[in-house]
């Protein structure tokens, strides 16, 4: 079956996501802490249409998390973290 997919043209969602450049550098920028989108946005150089598309996409399919906190301003502010790296630290805690 796998087999029939490929050829049909049609790919894993998560593989398209995967091999993208800019997500690539959003998970990257986003595993060792939770950032705002300003500061992916400026770390990773990407526009700022695109890194939202591709951060709400990332959130939607469970790639990154948004914690609410209270920013240095005294506002509440988004932050997004890398899920695959607190899953990878979990789990190589526990060996």
């Amino acid at each position: 079956m796998p087999d029939q997919i490929q050829r049909s043209g049609k790919t894993d969602p998560y593989e398209r996501v995967i091999s993208d450049r800019d997500t690539k550098l959003i998970l990257e920028s986003t595993c060792d802490m939770a950032k705002s989108a300003n500061q992916i946005i400026v770390e990773s150089n990407l526009a700022q249409s695109t890194a939202y598309r591709k951060l709400k996409r990332l959130v939607d399919l469970n790639f990154l998390q948004i914690q609410h906190v209270i920013g240095e301003c005294g506002r509440w502010e988004m932050r997004y973290k890398n899920n695959l790296c607190l899953f990878h630290t979990e789990t190589s805690n526990n060996f």
